[in-house]
């Protein structure tokens, strides 16, 4: 059995890619080229993880391509840790998550996208996805501005509901499509995995 706690750095990487790809099937040699990995360390890891039925393969014409197994309940908590596990991208993302802390109790899901990962400080605003009830807008906007008080730059806000999200993953909508490519997830794992779960178990 893979315990949670013994995953390695590269284990984390390709779980981690195979949820946020959940639409797509990924290759060995592809997996190892977006992942930098070798070759040879990506097919340990894949044969692991299929082992432990975390994974699925599959054959399409020459090539065999992985897929992550939503149907093992195991996959669940492996997936729910290694996105908790991950740290902000730049210590400003880490600070700035602090900032909106409030607004945890009010929200389902918050995501950091855009210029700030990679930019940090010198990014020209702030990107988040959030995630609530159509009930708790009010509450959202007073937290918002409070935030930005602190943090002195503006916050570009991407507002959604859970019926939303499932929508934009379904079209799939591409800006919804990058943000769970390469957003950092502050909070919100529970929500963000049932979405994702169910949207790839319609493929």
């Amino acid at each position: 059995m893979v315990y949670n706690a013994l995953l390695s750095a590269n284990q984390r990487k390709v779980i981690d890619y195979l949820f946020r790809h959940f639409d797509n099937v990924s290759n060995l040699r592809g997996l190892a080229r977006r992942l930098k990995i070798t070759p040879m360390g990506i097919k340990k890891i894949l044969s692991k993880l299929e082992n432990e039925s975390l994974v699925t393969k599959k054959t399409i014409g020459n090539g065999i391509f992985y897929k992550l197994n939503f149907h093992n309940e195991k996959t669940e908590d492996i997936v729910k840790y290694v996105l908790k596990s991950q740290q902000a991208p730049n210590p400003f993302v880490a600070v700035r998550a602090e900032d909106v802390a409030r607004l945890r109790n009010i929200t389902d899901l918050a995501v950091f996208f855009g210029s700030v990962l990679t930019k940090a400080e010198k990014a020209n605003d702030i990107d988040l996805l959030l995630v609530f009830a159509q009930t708790k807008y009010k509450e959202v906007q007073t937290g918002i501005k409070t935030a930005e008080s602190i943090s002195t730059k503006p916050i570009h806000l991407l507002t959604q509901t859970k019926e939303d999200l499932k929508k934009n993953l379904h079209k799939p909508d591409p800006v919804v499509k990058e943000i769970l490519h390469t957003g950092h997830i502050i909070w919100g794992y529970n929500l963000l995995y049932e979405v994702v779960c169910d949207e790839a178990n319609t493929k």
